[in-house]
């Protein structure tokens, strides 16, 4: 017997939109090579500044499909800063409490991590 009723169900976003999260890595990793892994966290006026990009790229979207300097979709770009934005927010808040990734995902192979994900699930 399992107790999960009510609880999210964290496998959507990976299998219903893992191509947007990888094109949305891609951006982090453009990022993390231009200046430093995980150093949008302390950006001055961060939240700001993430939603000044976001729009830029929105706009930039509207007539151009791609970053001029990064050659990535602007619509990653702007995904990127929407998921800044509310990391930050729900770290403001404090209902997020950031730990490192452990459990079924931190310890399965790639291919226990492939056959997990392919499952079908029932709504």
């Amino acid at each position: 017997m399992k107790f999960d009723g009510g609880k999210p169900l964290a496998a959507i976003p990976i299998k219903d939109f893992g191509r947007a999260l990888e094109a949305v890595s891609e951006v982090g990793t453009f990022g993390a090579k231009k200046y430093a892994r995980s150093s949008w966290k302390t950006v001055e006026n961060a939240s700001v500044r993430y939603e000044d990009a976001l729009y830029r790229h929105a706009y930039k979207s509207s007539y151009e499909e791609r970053d001029e300097e990064s050659e990535l979709l602007h619509l990653a770009h702007l995904a990127w800063n929407a998921l800044a934005i509310l990391q930050l927010k729900l770290e403001e808040e404090s209902k997020f409490v950031e730990r490192p990734m452990t459990g079924i995902l931190g310890t399965m192979s790639k291919e226990q991590l492939e056959m997990a994900l392919s499952s079908k699930v029932d709504f």
